[in-house]
């Protein structure tokens, strides 16, 4: 991938980040202190959809995590010229990353 199209999706990826990090604190409020979530929100998040949001944000979250940081790192690489074709430290980082996206799918569907 060229290092345009890298560096928007580095960007869009944190911007998605922003979104989800904030809907996941704002739905766990609502989850421990739902009176107030409630009035925030003027009853649109009662505590149950507080809970059903949060449970369902962390794979996204998790996945977009990866994504940015994976793209960061290669990012660095680029930068520091150390990145002319594909590695092994490449091949590791992928594997990596899927496996703790893996992993984090196999403990939220337990």
């Amino acid at each position: 991938m060229g290092g345009n199209l890298l560096k928007a999706l580095h960007r869009i990826t944190g911007i998605l980040l922003i979104f989800y990090f904030s809907a996941y604190i704002i739905s766990g409020y609502g989850i421990t202190k739902p009176e107030l979530i409630n009035k925030l929100t003027f009853g649109m998040l009662s505590r149950g959809i507080a809970y059903d949001l949060h449970s369902s944000l962390i794979i996204p979250i998790t996945l977009l995590f990866l994504i940015h940081a994976a793209i960061g790192i290669k990012n660095m690489k680029i930068k520091l010229e150390l990145d002319k074709e594909v590695t092994r430290d490449d091949i590791l980082l992928s594997a990596f990353i899927l496996f703790i996206y893996f992993i984090t799918l196999i403990s939220f569907f337990r």
